[in-house]
């Protein structure tokens, strides 16, 4: 089967088109299956004006829906099984969609491609419609041509999500009420295990972005460990991004909490025989958790939003903690208050279109650190993860007891309580948060 070599056209003849572009992205899938999860909302099999790409489009969307793995090998038996391997050119096409392939990291700008020259070509068609109508005076004039502008205006359109009447979402609202009223004083999102935050939010719920901001040493760190671990024990799959701390500090920080082994002990090897055999216990106990961790120390938005997809893809993931936000990668942008700008912006849309809870942490600068009042306009930066966040908690020591810490929500996006503040007991020697007396919250 025989193309034209030229990668688009602006010959009348012949309908906008860039070969290149859909090859790129049928190429970048097989090479990298996890892109499919960035672009899969952006095309469909018609989108595609080479008949052969929009097949293989066509097995991509079946394979995905059906939890199957993309590869060569799968979508060439796909494509045998429906009588279309042989015309498409056999398994020596795909192979050369893969060797053709630069680079996978822009797949998002080759789909972008695709998508613009197919709605070029269905306005085309469209306008040829109009162009016939015109001509044809037994064309009802009132009623046929609306049809046609409503085809031009849908094919158009950028989004599949525009707006719906309002009575989609108060159905949603009514049903949520309904199972709320039948579980009264329950937490309706995922437990923390921390009883005032959860008594005030609902737990960790999902699309939102938690911040947590505070001073160097005061326990952000472990205050988002714990919770993690707490997660994973109520069964939520979850990934920890560690860009500060290796792996194996996090691990040796989760098991000395809950064992009551102290840190510097695990890290030296100076624990007694009864204390291995606990340090062990727990050490198995976590292996047995749906927690997932990286340790890479140079993430960047799009990165962490596609293996986040494909997480959530493969087991489920409801929730990821970052630790911590200045450490990723924003490209060029170097400037600190166009980065944080960028890299708050870029989480809570993260959290927003995969549906995931995210914790985030951040840091106070100078200023907020000379003081233990908690002030949002002290955080690092631009000050843009005020505004991108749903809940903000800063971290402040308490000025009479070094073993207290102060914990206030400065907003909280549906919380509707200004600056509500818990204290929870930070036990010596081991990175464990304890909670105080549990409260009530009095609705």
């Amino acid at each position: 089967m025989t193309e034209t070599k030229k990668p688009y056209s602006t010959d009348p003849k012949l309908p906008p088109q860039n070969i290149d572009a859909e090859n790129a992205v049928i190429g970048s899938i097989l090479i990298n299956p996890s892109a499919y999860e960035d672009i899969d909302s952006m095309l469909t099999s018609d989108d595609f004006y080479i008949r052969r790409n929009g097949w293989i489009w066509g097995v991509f969307e079946k394979l995905h829906k059906s939890e199957s793995r993309i590869d060569i090998l799968t979508v060439s038996e796909e494509l045998e099984k429906v009588g279309k391997l042989e015309e498409l050119g056999g398994i020596a096409h795909l192979s050369a969609l893969v060797n053709n392939i630069p680079t996978t990291l822009h797949v998002e700008s080759y789909a972008r491609i695709v998508k613009d020259k197919s709605k070029r070509r269905n306005l085309l068609e469209n306008a040829n419609s109009l162009a016939r109508m015109a001509y044809d005076e037994k064309v009802n004039l009132s009623t046929d041509i609306d049809a046609i502008i409503d085809n031009i205006t849908s094919g158009v359109s950028t989004r599949s999500d525009g707006a719906v009447h309002i009575s989609c979402f108060t159905g949603q609202l009514v049903a949520e009420v309904e199972e709320r009223m039948a579980h009264p004083g329950e937490v309706w999102g995922m437990r923390t295990g921390f009883y005032d935050y959860d008594n005030m939010t609902g737990g960790l719920q999902p699309s939102e972005l938690l911040l947590i901001s505070g001073d160097s040493g005061v326990g952000k760190s472990m205050f988002a460990g714990q919770v993690a671990e707490q997660l994973a024990l109520e069964k939520y799959p979850g990934v920890f991004y560690s860009l500060e701390m290796k792996g194996i500090a996090v691990a040796r920080r989760m098991i000395s909490g809950t064992s009551k082994i102290a840190t510097r002990k695990i890290k030296t090897g100076s624990i007694s025989d009864i204390e291995f055999a606990q340090f062990m216990k727990h050490t198995e106990e976590l292996n047995d958790l749906p927690l997932f961790m990286s340790d890479a120390s140079d993430w960047t938005l799009a990165q962490l939003r596609s293996d986040l997809a494909n997480m959530k893809r493969k087991y489920g993931v409801k929730w990821f903690v970052l630790d911590y936000l200045y450490l990723m990668d924003a490209g060029r942008v170097k400037d600190e208050t166009e980065k944080t700008t960028v890299l708050s912006n870029g989480l809570k849309r993260i959290c927003r279109s995969l549906d995931l809870s995210g914790i985030a942490i951040t840091s106070m600068n100078k200023t907020g650190m000379d003081t233990f009042k908690p002030l949002k306009s002290s955080m690092r930066g631009s000050g843009q993860g005020i505004y991108d966040c749903d809940v903000l908690c800063i971290i402040t020591k308490n000025e009479v007891n070094p073993n207290l810490r102060r914990f206030t929500l400065s907003k909280g996006r549906e919380t509707e309580v200004d600056n509500y503040s818990f204290d929870l007991i930070k036990e010596d020697t081991f990175p464990f948060f304890k909670n105080t007396v549990k409260r009530s919250l009095q609705l």
